[in-house]
């Protein structure tokens, strides 16, 4: 089981899995948003207000990857977490699309797709809207990529594979939408 700590004003994150904790920087020595030391994911502490809902209300999701089992995989998490999926994208450009139709709270994104990647879909997302949050979620981990993306202004990078009924990936989606969800038992 995971346990989630926040500590000195936010300015610090400890996530544990089995005894393997792990620390997110602070926002002053990284300057924003920063990247983890080690680990699978990054606080969205400076995300905009606007982009969090309270726990009363439903989360929209736009899931975009290339790969309709891990879309299925990513949307059925969703769901059990109370999160409204509108829309599911195989590729960049079908994200725009649906992104500007749907305007979804939170954006998943992976970066390895056919027709526009990952990172081109982020840079449009936030010229469309500045105050977007996109999560990006790919197997793609080194760390030039994760700070790019965060660079180019997504919220976090959280690593594949989610897997279904594994309550520390589903911690790892909360944290990552900003959302607290129901119990997971």
């Amino acid at each position: 089981m995971a346990v989630f700590n926040w500590i000195s004003g936010y300015s610090h994150l400890h996530l544990c899995f089995y005894g393997l904790c792990l620390v997110s920087p602070t926002m002053a020595d990284a300057g924003g948003p920063g990247v983890w030391q080690i680990g699978p994911v990054m606080p969205p502490p400076t995300a905009p207000k606007s982009a969090l809902k309270e726990t009363q209300e439903v989360v929209s999701v736009l899931v975009v990857d290339d790969s309709r089992f891990m879309t299925r995989v990513v949307k059925s998490a969703l769901e059990s977490l109370g999160v409204q999926v509108v829309g599911v994208a195989g590729d960049g450009l079908e994200a725009l699309e649906q992104f500007q139709q749907h305007r979804p709270d939170v954006t998943l994104l992976d970066i390895t797709m056919p027709n526009m990647d990952g990172l081109e879909c982020l840079t449009r997302i936030r010229e469309i809207d500045a105050d977007a949050r996109v999560v990006m979620l790919s197997a793609v981990q080194d760390e030039e990529t994760v700070a790019k993306c965060l660079k180019l202004g997504a919220a976090t990078f959280l690593r594949k594979p989610i897997r279904m009924g594994n309550s520390e990936d589903e911690q790892r989606l909360q944290l990552a939408l900003g959302i607290t969800a129901p119990q997971i038992s």
